[in-house]
Formats: C-alpha cells, structure tokens, sequence
C-alpha cells in the first residue's frame, strides 16, 4: 500500500503523469489533448481541449449502478419536515429543473443567481445548471436573499448527500439558535441524531460550530449512537488544539481538520485517511495534500524557514486542478495580489504557519493578524488558543488595538461556556494559561466576556470589525455577518468598561 509521502511525492514530482491517472476517475464528454499547458507562468491551464459535465459526473453516470440507492436526504428541524431522493428520483428532478430553465431563456455560458434556502429545489437547480452548462452563482438565505426573495433567511436545513461509494457526508448548517442564550431548537444534539437516524459515516463542519457545542450541556453528545461515524471533518478557521482535543474525547472519533481557501476549492492541508491511516496531532491540519507544493518562506528574505520557525504558507506554482487561475477579466490583478509578496513565483495565502519535525504544519493565523507590542510581533490567533485553554472557555477572539505606550495591545472576547458570575476572577484566571505558554508581553489588555462572536454566515469570526469597534471606528462592510446583534454586544462590552 502507497504512504502519504509517496503519494505526495509523485503529485509534484510527476505532476502530469499523476493528474493524468486522476483525470480517469470521472467522465468526459471529449478527453483532453495536454494534460497542463504552463506555458505562461503563474497561469496553468489543466486538461486542455477537455470537455466534460459536472451535473453527469455527479449524478447520471451514477444512476444505472445504483438508481434506487439514496443520493440526497433534505432534513428541515425548522419545519420538522424531511425528503428523500434516490438517484433515479434526483435525475428525474433534475432533468425537469433544466427544462424549466431552458424554458425561462436560459442557456449554456448564461450566468445564474440562484436565490433560495437550501432546500432540495436548490439542488436541483445547481445540477441542472451544471446540465444545461450554466454557469451558476449560488446564495442561500442570509442578506443577499433576503433583499431579493423577501427574507427566506430563517429556513435553513441541514443537507445530507450520499457520496460515491455510498459513504454519507453531511454538511449540517449551523442554526442561529444554536449561538442564542434560548433554547436550542430541537437540541444540541441534532446533529449527532442525524448520524444515528442516517448511519451517516463522514461529517463535515466548521471549528466555530464545535465551540459553539462546547457551551451546551455535554450529555448531548453521549445521547445518541454515533458509531457509524468514521471521520469529523473541520474547516473554515483554524482549528485551536484545546478545541480539537474536546470535541475528539467527547465524541471518541477521529476528528480531521482541513485547511483550504476559498481560493483553492479543496484543502491545502489535510491528514490523508484514504491514503495512509496517519496519526493526527491536535490543532494541526497534518500534511500539504496532492498536488500542492507548499513551502514556508520567511516574510522578508523569502527563503523557506527551518521546523519550528514562522513563516508564510506559499504554494509553488503551478497551482493544480481546481484552484483559482485568474481574476476575471484581469490577469494583472491575480499576479499583484497572490504572486508579488516575494522575489520567487509563489502563491501566498495570507497565513502563518509553522511545521515541526514529524512534518505536521499548523496554522498561526493571517499575516495581517500580526500585532506589535513594544516591538514584540505576537500572533493573535497563538494568544486566542492560550485563552480556549481556560476550562470555562468556549471560544475567544482576540484583535490589536492601538495603545499610546506599546503601539498596540491584544484585546480579548471571550464566550464562557456559562453565565459568568465573577467576570473579573475568570478575567484574571484566562490570563493565567496566556503568561505560562506565552509571557507576560502576550497578556490581554482587558478581556470582555459576551454570548457570542461577530460571525459571517461561513463561521469565520469578523476580527477587523471587532477592532474597528475597539478603537471607535466603523466597523466596515457587514452584508456577511450572521447575526448583527453580536456586534451590538461587544459595542456594549466595550462601552461598560470605559463607563
């Protein structure tokens, strides 16, 4: 059986050979006459002359093996209503949803917005897009949505679909009522009885969605038989090690965190369990995936950092199959914006990461994040994980605020995992783990306690606005945020310690 390393390996030393022999594993309509033209770099351009169809590759070539096997469970706790579709049943749906929009004009190359909460009909209009050769802009609920379909933004499902092979993953939606002091709805162990009630062997989440578990009653996640569940998979902001070592015990799963970009379309990062059954170290993403040649260079000299030194997670071009290749219609602005931070073509991804000897990276959060006090340069997210290493702590953000003597000083939020009787004891006992793993120099000026984190509808937290608040700015553009009400409570922090 092939290793990791191996496997990695010949992803960058072999790249077309190797992506040529991935290439095999879907349908083509017409195959491909070069495998990677890099002729100009940054800019790679993969199986050219290619043609093929992701509605077909994802559902029709799928329907003759195994028609009446489930592909799609829609689960609503919302409207306590549930859907099932097989392949068959799905392909029908489909195939009816692009008639449908044949019928209102649409056709191959049109762009479509589609605007809808994740129901089953915004599957089948995504597929049926992809059928007609659309190329399709989705938004569910939240601002956008609301402004357009007259607020749908409420009515937001979890989605199951089975996978190829008939593994399940989920991708379970994190409910505003999860992050509300009321009580959950149904409970917070809905998710683990959709594993039970679905034999469901892959999840996939958000760190931020575990933390926000961390403040509910523990029972929750012992309720219910989570035994068919192989794999938690975690992504969209680091995942801190005290956060990755709760939820790993309290599960008795392994738990995978991945780290990837928006950019990129799948992870940079990630323990490879379908290749070699590697062991997972806490707080860090494991090793760089196929096909990324990923490199730790130093900020100003630009050369690659030894184990156990910062540096800026870069890929060596050419990125593979699936990344971002360009900016629309502005080739100069893709190369000024990921290309240009060092002398050598290398695609920077804005993040700190650091590696150890076993070869295990791990995120230190963007480079922008980087705050200077008294010519100390800190990390916020090295503080934020000193801070979850309270007990009482579910999760914290911490941003730089300008400060007269230092230059700036780190400010923590923090959500407790319940109420807080004596904010200024638990203020100073999460100083405590903060001064044993990183000094006195990384203490927090203050540390406010609030119900929840400023948060985009993705489970990213909103670190610039918290400091645009903190130093009496506008906190900029919040079309993202999940709930604005999480702003008004640091507002409110901040303004009960100056009062």
């Amino acid at each position: 059986m092939a290793t990791y390393r191996d496997f990695y390996r010949r992803s960058i030393e072999d790249r077309e050979e190797f992506w040529a022999e991935q290439a095999e594993l879907i349908h083509w309509r017409s195959r491909f006459q070069q495998v990677l033209d890099y002729s100009r770099p940054p800019f790679a351009r993969w199986f050219v002359g290619g043609q093929t169809n992701l509605c077909h590759n994802a559902l029709d070539r799928h329907v003759g093996a195994r028609g009446e096997q489930p592909a799609l469970v829609w689960i609503s706790t919302e409207v306590n209503a549930q859907k099932s579709f097989t392949y068959k049943e799905l392909l029908a749906e489909v195939k009816r949803a692009a008639a449908m929009l044949r019928s209102l004009g649409v056709k191959k190359g049109d762009r479509v917005v589609i605007c809808m909460p994740m129901i089953p009909e915004a599957a089948f209009a995504i597929l049926a897009c992809a059928r007609i050769g659309a190329i399709h802009s989705v938004v569910f609920g939240g601002f956008a949505a609301a402004s357009l379909a007259a607020r749908i933004d409420d009515a937001r499902p979890a989605l199951l679909i089975t996978a190829d092979g008939g593994s399940r993953m989920g991708k379970p939606v994190l409910y505003k009522s999860l992050v509300d002091e009321s009580p959950v709805r149904p409970d917070a162990g809905v998710w683990w009885k959709i594993v039970r009630d679905h034999n469901v062997a892959v999840m996939f989440s958000a760190p931020t969605a575990i933390r926000v578990l961390k403040k509910q009653d523990p029972a929750y996640l012992k309720k219910y038989d989570v035994s068919s569940l192989k794999h938690l998979f975690l992504a969209g902001e680091p995942l801190d090690e005290p956060t990755h070592v709760w939820i790993t015990e309290a599960l008795g799963r392994r738990v995978i965190d991945h780290y990837w970009q928006t950019e990129t379309g799948w992870p940079i990062l990630s323990a490879h369990p379908g290749v070699e059954d590697t062991r997972v170290k806490m707080g860090s993403p494991s090793f760089p995936v196929y096909g990324y040649d990923v490199w730790l260079l130093h900020e100003s000299t630009g050369k690659p950092v030894p184990d156990g030194e910062k540096g800026v997670v870069t890929i060596a071009p050419p990125l593979p199959p699936g990344c971002m290749s360009t900016v629309w219609g502005d080739d100069e602005r893709f190369v000024d914006t990921y290309f240009k931070d060092f002398k050598q073509l290398a695609y920077s991804t804005f993040d700190w990461g650091i590696r150890d000897t076993d070869g295990y990276y791990f995120i230190l959060g963007r480079t922008d994040d980087v705050i200077n006090v008294a010519g100390h340069r800190l990390g916020t997210r090295e503080i934020e994980e000193a801070v979850n290493m309270h007990p009482s702590i579910a999760e914290c953000a911490v941003v730089g605020v300008a400060d007269p003597v230092k230059g700036q000083m780190p400010l923590a939020f923090a959500v407790a995992k319940t109420a807080v009787d004596d904010k200024c004891k638990l203020e100073k006992e999460v100083m405590e783990p903060v001064d044993k793993e990183l000094g006195a120099i990384a203490r927090p000026k203050a540390v406010h306690f609030v119900m929840l984190l400023p948060k985009t509808r993705s489970g990213k937290t909103l670190r610039r606005s918290i400091q645009a608040l903190a130093e009496g700015r506008d906190p900029g553009d919040l079309t993202t945020i999940e709930d604005p009400g999480a702003l008004e409570e640091i507002r409110q922090a901040l303004h009960s310690r100056t009062v």
